[in-house]
């Protein structure tokens, strides 16, 4: 009786494993990117201000005939924020700056799992997901200005790896036969603290920095392989 289980379950996977679809999605969109502050003892939250950049890259979708999704990409995500009105940070600063802008361009691998609202093959469909996401901080700059002059720098900052997480929402309509449009509106923000938590300029003495995004990314969903029917259509 239990290898009769057995044999009836591995003919259902194998069965349903054959009703998938595959898709590559390269898409690129715009951010806005900032930071939550922990441990805020100079009251940063309120000199700082969003920024916007540049996401795009190349995802790998894999579709269930059952409408699960599993995503992950290879992306370059631009992050930072802003920090005005300086003069009660004199205290922190080296040196009285009125404007400082500071941009970390991460490489980034996100790994999300979703449901898709709307039957696979429709005109369209919507997909809410969730995932994780690990990203490698590749270069960082600071732009600021000093005495009414701009000056650009590129500094090191300690911690170059990045941990979040993911949700986001995928719009898609069907185009022809192997090609859908694809929208998205998604949400980041890392557990991992940005900073090493040095007294420093860069640090921003101390204080716990997390990086925020939104971020809306357009593209093409290209379907690279057939579905099959399965046993549950």
């Amino acid at each position: 009786m239990k290898r009769l289980v057995i044999i009836l379950l591995l003919a259902i996977t194998v069965a349903d494993v054959k009703a998938q679809e595959d898709f590559v999605i390269p898409a690129l969109g715009g951010n806005f990117s900032g930071m939550v502050f922990g441990n805020d003892n100079y009251d940063l939250k309120s000199h700082s201000m969003m920024k916007g950049g540049f996401v795009g890259g190349v995802r790998y979708q894999h579709q269930f005939k059952k409408p699960y999704i599993i995503e992950t990409a290879l992306t370059y995500n631009e992050s930072g924020y802003i920090l005005n009105n300086l003069e009660e940070l004199e205290s922190l600063l080296e040196y009285p700056l009125d404007k400082i802008n500071f941009k970390f361009n991460y490489v980034s691998v996100p790994l999300m799992f979703g449901y898709r609202f709307g039957r696979v093959d429709r005109k369209f469909s919507v997909a809410p997901k969730i995932g994780v996401q690990f990203g490698y901080l590749a270069s960082s700059k600071m732009k600021y200005v000093y005495n009414g002059v701009s000056h650009k720098e590129e500094f090191d900052t300690e911690n170059k790896f990045d941990f979040a997480e993911v949700c986001e929402v995928e719009f898609s309509w069907v185009w022809g036969r192997r090609v859908r449009s694809f929208l998205s509106v998604a949400q980041r923000y890392s557990f991992t603290n940005l900073n090493s938590g040095d007294e420093d300029l860069i640090d921003m003495g101390g204080v716990k920095m997390h990086n925020i995004q939104f971020s809306v990314n357009v593209g093409l969903r290209i379907k690279v392989n057939k579905m099959k029917k399965s046993i549950f259509d």
